[in-house]
């Protein structure tokens, strides 16, 4: 099982781009891989320029070198694994391969496999912006739809959305970046009915490059907290 919620959902009116939004939460679990023992609050998304990463694997050295790596060379990673997706979907060789070399590293050093890393991928791309998923192998897959969930709660993202949709609330031909901003902040708030899923990290993708807006959240809702706690104490002294 995959230890987290990411979404993607793609803006076609107005300001075109894309919204990804995950959760923030890491679940550490016994040995037996039954029983939760920790829970911490992580970032689960990188970006670029043009690009977007959210990723739903564990936390590995691998991938964090990855990571780690100038945001030019990953962004020329990122574009040669879409290049390579569109000269030959069905290739027998890897899109990403630098995702397959960290999988399988991570793999022959005793990972699970709910710790490889697969993620959900928005980039803007001969002009066009698209969101795909890549997976333990770097398999490009691009969504066919206006929206991509990927991990534990995903099926309460699917659920969610396609709910909305067909009470009318949500035209997918005319989805503007506020409007993606709602859905993804909304579905990931329903996901936390899956333990795995908690928080809330956002960015946007637009023609005017990446806007990650993580910390902004954190921070903000520290503060909130923090003046509630004064609040209480106030009706005390």
């Amino acid at each position: 099982m995959i230890m987290t919620t990411i979404v993607g959902i793609k803006a076609n009116s107005g300001i075109e781009g894309i919204v990804l939004g995950a959760d923030r939460q890491l679940t550490h679990y016994d040995d037996a891989g039954e029983k939760i023992t920790r829970k911490e609050q992580i970032g689960k998304i990188t970006y670029g320029k043009n690009w977007i990463i959210g990723d739903v694997g564990g936390v590995s050295n691998q991938f964090a070198v990855f990571l780690g790596t100038k945001r030019k060379k990953i962004g020329e990673q990122i574009y040669n694994a879409i290049q390579r997706y569109y000269d030959n979907p069905k290739s027998r060789k890897p899109h990403f391969p630098e995702i397959n070399e960290i999988n399988t590293l991570a793999k022959r050093n005793g990972a699970e496999d709910d710790c490889l890393h697969q993620f959900i991928l928005a980039a803007r791309y001969d002009q066009k912006f698209n969101i795909w998923q890549v997976d333990h192998f770097g398999n490009l897959k691009e969504s066919q739809k206006e929206y991509l969930a990927l991990g534990s709660g995903e099926d309460y993202v699917t659920k969610y959305i396609n709910s909305i949709s067909e009470k009318g609330f949500i035209d997918y031909d005319a989805i503007t970046i506020p409007k993606a901003i709602d859905i993804a902040a909304k579905s990931l708030e329903i996901a936390e009915q899956d333990p795995n899923t908690s928080g809330l990290d956002l960015a946007v993708l637009t023609k005017r490059g990446a806007q990650y807006f993580g910390d902004f959240i954190q921070e903000t809702m520290e503060k909130q907290k923090t003046r509630m706690v004064d609040h209480i104490k106030r009706q005390y002294k």
